[in-house]
């Protein structure tokens, strides 16, 4: 494979060049053998399936135990309806934010649809480097950053409503409501979460071999815990497990940090202005910080290599 390709560049281009196998894949390596956690993953997704059957059997004909929530929370049919229907609980002034979100995911997907193009062989490489030069590029690589910050932005605009529409109806202060809130939270992340770590770990593996299976490694056999703790964007994070879940590890930390800090304007209100300095202060001293000491660029940029 080396030789050929070395007679190839010369055939082609009259350069003399030394070819580097990074990788090679033989049917010996693609053959991995079923474990443990393989066995784990499909008795807990036969047992959701089974519980997803039984609970919509039980809806649909309306036999005993219907009202129950976990009927009502596995229900197929029951599902489908909120799916296809308007909440009515939702702030109707803030609907305009579900259009929000869809735009700018679209924009997130467009952005890393395009990610693979990086790392995979290029018949023409000269094509994409000369965009390189185009007038776009620079605000689409400078946008993809800002674009994702769009999310933690109404993340934080829903945290801050949810919250004053509490106090107005709970005007005394109560500790309690900070974990109320956390816990409330890891009630609709974790149980999702763990699942989609648990095939991570196991049968995603035999699924997505192929000559550049090897470069999109996770380490959800090793790593599992900091996606759990929500600390995966900052321990190991040269091993992630599904590193596109970092969004989940910093919006959980964001959502400590603002519901602490309106937790500290409901018990001491008169510290409103201050605190609003502070944080003012700190958003902008902490990154310029960072960027001096470790001599980083201001803007995140794509670096293709």
């Amino acid at each position: 494979m080396k030789r050929c390709s070395e007679s190839r560049v010369w055939n082609l281009y009259q350069l003399n060049s030394t070819a580097q196998i990074l990788n090679c894949v033989s049917e010996k390596k693609l053959d991995r053998p079923s474990d443990s956690i393989d066995d784990v993953f499909s008795w807990v997704a036969l047992g959701i399936l089974s519980l997803v059957i039984m609970s919509t059997i039980f809806d649909v004909k309306q036999l005993t135990f219907k009202d129950t929530l976990i009927i009502r929370s596995f229900s197929l049919s029951q599902n489908l309806k909120k799916l296809g229907s308007l909440n009515a609980r939702s702030r109707q002034d803030l609907l305009f934010l579900d259009g929000a979100r869809v735009l700018t995911m679209l924009a997130i997907l467009l952005c890393h649809a395009s990610i693979p193009m990086i790392r995979i062989p290029l018949k023409n490489p000269e094509q994409f480097e000369q965009q390189f030069e185009s007038w776009w590029f620079p605000i689409a690589m400078a946008g993809n950053t800002y674009t994702v910050q769009l999310f933690f932005v109404i993340g934080g605009v829903v945290l801050a409503v949810n919250f004053l529409d509490h106090i107005k109806t709970h005007p005394q202060f109560q500790l309690t409501y900070l974990l109320d809130r956390i816990v409330n939270r890891l009630i609709r992340i974790v149980p999702v979460y763990a699942f989609v770590i648990l095939f991570q770990a196991s049968w995603y593996r035999s699924l997505k071999d192929g000559p550049i299976a090897d470069r999109y490694k996770d380490h959800c056999t090793e790593n599992w815990w900091t996606n759990l703790l929500f600390v995966n964007n900052y321990i190991n994070t040269s091993e992630p497990c599904s590193q596109f879940t970092w969004y989940l590890g910093a919006d959980f930390q964001l959502f400590l940090v603002g519901t602490s800090i309106m937790m500290v304007l409901w018990k001491f209100p008169h510290l409103l202005n201050k605190l609003i300095t502070v944080m003012v202060a700190f958003a902008l001293i902490v990154p310029a910080a960072f960027i001096y000491i470790y001599n980083l660029d201001a803007t995140v940029m794509m670096i293709v290599r």
